[in-house]
């Protein structure tokens, strides 16, 4: 059985956009000294906030890529808590999956 504390918990960037009160965003993504992809979003305080990419989706995000719709629209928040017990949050590619209901319409 899968350790509560590892379980990922999934919502929509723009869930988590309004949930954390963020109107804004850089334009490109950026990368840290490590390589490390993140997109920053910028709550109505100009407080800022750096959301890195999972490693799997992080290959798919190089250093300027454009920030608009058509980008988020491929990745959701993915929230996990680590062995130490500190939450992080990471932009994952969105998996696929069928809607049920549409199955036996």
């Amino acid at each position: 059985m899968e350790d509560l504390k590892s379980a990922l918990r999934v919502e929509s960037v723009k869930e988590f956009a309004k949930s954390k009160g963020f109107t804004q965003l850089v334009p490109t993504v950026r990368v840290n000294e490590h390589g490390y992809p993140f997109v920053t979003f910028i709550d109505a305080n100009n407080k800022a906030e750096n959301v890195y990419f999972s490693r799997a989706a992080a290959k798919a995000v190089p250093a300027g890529t454009v920030v608009d719709k058509a980008m988020l629209e491929k990745y959701q928040i993915g929230y996990t808590t680590n062995s130490e017990g500190h939450e992080r949050i990471k932009l994952i590619s969105n998996s696929t999956r069928l809607d049920i209901t549409e199955l036996f319409d």
